[in-house]
């Protein structure tokens, strides 16, 4: 076993490709030969090398990057199946319990649901329609 890493072993792992206009392994090998400039070595046949110990810290960088990735994509799935838990998605009317007579989004609407008009905040116009004008609601405390 050797004691030092090839720059082009370590860009084909795919390291030094997170660099703008990465486009060509040798594009990557120049990031990693700048990145560790003063730990770049030549080998035997003139190849730019890094130490065992650096090779190993990237992987050991990377290993950790992964892990926190997922336990970030893990807490995030879990606030999104905890939200859609708490508001769960109407499933609306049956067609075979739409009156005849009536569209079946306006049988919605009297079934409640999502249509419940109760609940939902009035618009500027039903509130300038029902009222002698608009009510204004400030944002913030007025002074």
């Amino acid at each position: 076993m050797s004691s030092v890493q090839t720059l082009s072993a370590l860009a084909v792992e795919g390291f030094g490709w997170d660099a703008p206009f990465v486009t060509a392994p040798a594009d990557a090998i120049a990031v990693l030969a700048a990145r560790y400039a003063s730990d770049v070595v030549l080998d035997d046949l003139g190849r730019r090398c890094v130490s065992r110990d650096v090779a190993r810290s990237l992987f050991s960088e990377r290993a950790a990057a992964e892990v926190k990735a997922r336990e970030v994509r893990e807490r995030l799935d879990a606030e999104a199946a905890a939200q859609a838990a708490r508001n769960p998605v109407w499933a609306g009317l049956p067609a075979d319990q739409v009156p005849d007579g009536l569209t079946p989004a306006l049988a919605m609407m009297l079934a409640g649901g999502d249509g419940d008009r109760s609940s939902r905040r009035r618009s500027v116009l039903e509130d300038a329609l029902d009222n002698d004008g608009i009510t204004f609601h400030p944002i913030g405390p007025v002074p």
